[in-house]
């Protein structure tokens, strides 16, 4: 059949591989075809690969381009899509289809430069006719000159790496460039004094240029260095751990002695770029990312300047290259619109070393934006000055989402922006003289201006019961909005008004308003409320107490209802949610006091000296998620509660902000990840002494359930007398209740978990439990000595022992690594499961009664079969690190003449790199490679092999109904042994390739039928049900 193949013309094969690719994916492509927002012709323009290959364009994004970063058109980032909204990654859905399918009524962006929300919030008509946004803009919007975003036009939106990658204030941005002033400038630089000083004196320039994976881009870079027509320079490159080909890239330009090669830690670009500062020699320092190439005649210019004209720091234009269209950034010095917004792109950047010395280098806390903030603190009080030329061709393109403008949000913006509009230490310092006696509202501002009014109006109308300032907080509102805020500002003494240039969001805005305030108290009030009478006294007196540390009404709803009666924590999940919302506001549960974790702040109360202690709201959060995030960090620091406070009631009309809730999943992103593993359950217990039971807990957002980003809430029901007995009691309450369950890992840290196999094991069993109802959190074994207690201990025996404690029911579970265990080792659990039933047998001697075999298993939701009667793809795969040894599969293959792709890390050296085809694949990914494979590769430890352990490579490819070659193995569960084909030293691996490769239509049918028994029978959900099901039989007997 090969041969056969091989004969066919080109055209023809490239004609039946598009045909079946068709079939397979034609949903998807009609999906696409029948949306109007895949660009043909820009597609073939942009990618002329595509073009001279004369492929479908369509069929070629659904099938390769989309997972390689192409885009289907000049608005939409797919690689930007995937980094921004990960749940659809891990689902393996095209970021377009999905786009269609889900994303405009979830109110996604397609890409920074577009906003689904904000536009159709200002077109109502397109709203109303029901035309999908971006649909519309294209075809129409863009002609018409309606704006994509909030602030931008239609004539000049440009992509990201320009508009916001440094971020590049816009009114800098120009779609050309005046070459002959640049050509009259450089020669006048030439002809000056400060050409002829740095002639004379020759001073070194330290070229620093740190590089993470680029071995693709950084051979440019670095040969724009060594064709500067300045000579006299050092080149740093700093490798920050990179995985790929760059450590040898960078050794073929070391017979340059100036060439100097670093290797970072991996800690990210900041770091990066001040291991190189601290082993700069140079008089002068200049920047280069491994991704942008210089002009020849950089360095010269730039230093002569400086020179010339006695500055401190000077700074070239660039030209913003990405892929399709140019943009050039460069405007002479202000440093009050630099500290707006950045123009001054560090890759044209050169500066006298003096700076580093007295200044430091770059902020390593800053994981995006950090050049901004070199530059702010090198430029303030600095002599600075722009050098009207071209330095440097910046690269644009959003294709790589491993770029920082992709992979890090742009929120760092704001915390730029705070660290140098806010000094912290001075308002700590001066918080034990403000007033005791004042209490400070603050209001942020964001239109609205007939709810700010009715806001404003209530505040002065209604009795406070305790003097107070009202510091608002004008965050870029419209000019209506402006004029009545002046006008209330000029009639009402106690009012002070706090102007900002644009929209800073809640946090920040907050934050500028608490600098302005005088009060020793704070009081955090949205404008979209209403105070009732005496409101203010009763926040005060609950101040009083020192165990509270923030405060918060009964926020109702205009028709009575609670809005918010504090915030709390289910058992599943860490999004947080109101208490009581929607119930009666005058029901007895939301008459008492109630001390909780969190609190909103939409009214919260909160002494000056804590608040300024925390140095406030993070301005990370855009919108959601401060305030619990302000909550949780005042326990941490000070110990102290939030209290909510029945006797102060204010009306709430939330959701009136425009835009409001457009952040909340990035909000809740990164407060999962601040906060996994670090918070309890706080819910069940309120209910319990409330008299209600909390039942079928449900998402919010069902679609962010599978990243763990819903907010579970739950049912309640009025508690019957012997439900309310059997919740009070401590003996039955931990015998019924769903457990809390930390599942303790070998895997080190978080940072290298993406190459722990027991790590993306541990994840799948996570989800499993929280969908039973179970808290779940995953330790790393460094955070095995500190991590907060748990109910039960759940342990994944790898290349580490863990120590259970006597008080708490722990079970093993022997995944992998057997010959690590010890006789004394399973007696100290309550329960020990074994993944293979000869292990079942020899531990039954050692600990009888308490061992049972539980085989390892696969996660249906990432491996599952390919759609409808799909023919296999050509490739040979395996998905592993190579362990630093000769993997026998992989070995055996390659020996028998077979083209393996390998997927995983650490080959080097041990077969040849073009095998190799990606250093690491996300988990979510895996499957969709077994899915197209023609076979699929394993093997196993030797001591799993021995002890007749099934790795769990065999479950997830016979999951994905694929054919998979691997050792010999006993003790097989039913029903594998018919759909592995084995090699071992007796049985070549050729045949076995072959025999799959050959495998009858009838066969591929039976692996499909045996694919459904696999994933209902053997998958995670089913091993957690059996797990907590002994859980719970231990603590009873307990």
């Amino acid at each position: 059949m090969a041969l056969i193949w091989s004969l066919l013309p080109r055209p023809l094969r490239q004609f039946l591989r598009d045909h079946v690719a068709a079939r397979r994916h034609a949903a998807t492509l009609r999906l696409i075809r029948e949306s109007g927002l895949f660009d043909v012709t820009w597609y073939r323009e942009t990618y002329p690969d595509v073009a001279a290959r004369g492929i479908d364009p369509v069929l070629h994004y659904v099938q390769h381009g989309a997972r390689e970063g192409r885009d289907p058109n000049s608005l939409f980032s797919s690689s930007w899509y995937l980094t921004t909204y990960p749940e659809v990654a891990a689902c393996g859905a095209n970021p377009l289809a999905d786009y269609i399918r889900n994303g405009v009524a979830l109110g996604r962006d397609p890409s920074p430069l577009f906003s689904t929300t904000w536009y159709l919030e200002a077109n109502p008509d397109v709203a109303k006719a029901g035309i999908p946004p971006l649909l519309h803009f294209l075809r129409h919007g863009m002609r018409e000159g309606r704006a994509p975003t909030r602030g931008g036009d239609a004539q000049s939106w440009m992509p990201l790496g320009i508009s916001v990658a440094s971020p590049h204030g816009k009114d800098t941005q120009r779609a050309g460039f005046d070459a002959d002033a640049a050509a009259r400038f450089v020669a006048g630089i030439r002809a000056g004094n400060g050409h002829a000083r740095l002639l004379a004196d020759k001073p070194l320039i330290s070229v620093i240029l740190p590089t993470r994976n680029r071995a693709a881009s950084l051979p440019h870079a670095i040969q724009s260095v060594l064709a500067q027509t300045y000579p006299h320079w050092e080149l740093l490159v700093a490798d920050d751990a990179s995985t790929d080909r760059t450590p040898a890239v960078i050794a073929e330009y070391l017979s340059d002695p100036r060439v100097r090669p670093l290797r970072a830690t991996g800690a990210g670009v900041a770091a990066a770029r001040n291991l190189a500062l601290a082993q700069a020699k140079g008089a002068l320092i200049a920047y280069l990312d491994s991704d942008n190439t210089w002009r020849p005649d950089f360095l010269e210019i730039a230093a002569a300047h400086l020179l010339d004209r006695d500055l401190d720091l000077v700074y070239a234009a660039i030209e913003a290259d990405d892929g399709w269209r140019r943009r050039y950034v460069g405007a002479d010095f202000d440093f009050d619109a630099l500290a707006k917004r950045n123009y001054i792109d560090i890759n044209v950047v050169l500066h006298r070393r003096a700076l580093y010395e007295t200044r430091g280098g770059c902020d390593e806390a800053l994981r995006r934006m950090s050049d901004w903030d070199l530059i702010l603190r090198y430029c303030r009080g600095s002599r600075v000055e722009y050098a009207p030329f071209i330095g440097c061709i910046y690269d644009a393109r959003l294709t790589r989402p491993d770029r920082i403008t992709v992979a890090e949000p742009m929120n760092w913006l704001y915390v730029v922006l705070a660290k140098h509009l806010l000094d912290w230490p001075r308002l700590q310092a001066e918080a034990p003289a403000r007033d005791p006696h004042l209490v400070s509202i603050v209001i942020p501002i964001y239109g609205q201006k007939e709810m700010t009014e009715d806001c404003l109006r209530s505040l002065f109308a209604t009795e406070a019961g305790h003097p107070f300032e009202l510091v608002l907080v004008d965050n870029g509102s419209d000019a209506e909005t402006a004029a009545m805020l002046d006008a209330w500002a000029a009639r009402r003494p106690e009012i002070r008004l706090v102007r900002n240039w644009e929209n800073l969001n809640f946090a920040l805005g907050c934050n500028l308003g608490f600098a302005a305030s005088r009060g020793a108290t704070i009081v955090f009030l949205n404008n979209d409320t209403l105070v009732t009478p005496n409101w203010l006294q009763p926040l005060m007196a609950a101040l009083a107490d020192a165990r509270i540390g923030a405060v918060q009404p009964k926020l109702l709803y205009p028709d009575g209802k609670v809005q918010s009666f504090g915030t709390v924590l289910g058992p599943q999940g860490i999004i947080p949610y109101e208490l009581y919302r929607g119930q009666p506001g005058d029901a007895p549960q939301v008459g008492r006091r109630h001390e909780l974790q969190m609190i909103t702040a939409a009214c919260m109360a909160i002494r000056a000296g804590d608040f300024a202690a925390l140095r406030g709201f993070d301005p990370m959060f855009i919108n959601g998620q401060e305030d619990n995030d302000l909550c949780l960090r005042l326990a941490e620091v000070t110990g102290r509660r939030c209290l909510v406070e029945p006797a102060s009631v204010v009306i709430h009309r939330e959701g009136a902000t425009p835009g409001r809730g457009r952040f909340s999943q990035s909000n809740r992103r990164i407060f999962a990840a601040r906060w996994t593993g670090k918070l309890h359950a706080d819910d069940s217990a309120i209910y319990a002494e409330d008299g209600f039971v909390a039942r079928d807990y449900r998402p919010d957002v069902p679609e962010w359930a599978a990243a763990g980003l819903a907010s579970f809430r739950p049912s309640l029901t009025r508690a019957t007398e012997e439900q309310a007995g059997t919740i009070a009691a401590p003996h039955l309450r931990d015998a019924d209740r769903l457990p809390t369950i930390a599942i303790r890992i070998a895997c080190p840290s978080a940072a290298v978990r993406a190459e722990w196999g027991d790590y993306h094991f541990a994840a799948s069993l996570a989800r499993a439990f929280t969908a039973l109802g179970c808290s779940t959190r995953i330790d790393f074994r460094r955070d095995w000595a500190g991590a907060p207690a748990a109910d039960c201990d759940l342990v994944l025996r790898g290349l580490e022992r863990f120590e259970p404690l006597p008080s708490r029911p722990a079970i093993l579970w022997v995944i992998s690594h057997p010959d690590l265990v010890q006789d004394e080792e399973l007696r100290r659990y309550g329960h020990v499961f074994a993944a293979s039933p000869r292990l079942t047998r020899q531990y039954a001697s050692i600990i009888p009664g308490r061992v049972e075999t539980l085989l390892q298993c696969t996660d249906p939701a990432i491996f599952y079969p390919p759609e409808g009667a799909a023919q296999p793809g050509e490739d040979i795969v395996f998905v592993g690190n190579s362990r630093n040894i000769q993997r026998p599969a992989v070995t055996a293959a390659l020996a028998a003449g077979y083209d393996v792709a390998v997927y995983g890390t650490r080959w080097d050296g041990l077969i040849d790199p073009r095998y190799v085809r990606a250093a690491g694949v996300p988990n979510e990914a895996v499957g969709d490679l077994y899915r197209h494979a023609s076979v699929v590769l394993n093997d196993h430890w030797p001591d799993m092999q021995r002890a007749g352990i099934l790795s769990n490579r065999v479950f997830d490819a016979l999951a994905c109904a694929a054919p998979i070659v691997s050792d010999e193995i006993t003790d097989l569960p039913p029903g594998f042994a018919d759909f592995i084909e084995p090699f071992g030293p007796d049985r070549p691996i050729a045949p076995a390739i072959a025999r799959a490769l050959k495998e009858s239509p009838e066969r591929r049918t039976a692996r499909r039928t045996f694919s459904a028994t696999l994933r209902r029978e053997h998958s995670f959900d089913r091993r957690a049900e059996i797990i907590l099901a002994r859980f719970r039989d231990i603590l009873r007997n307990a």
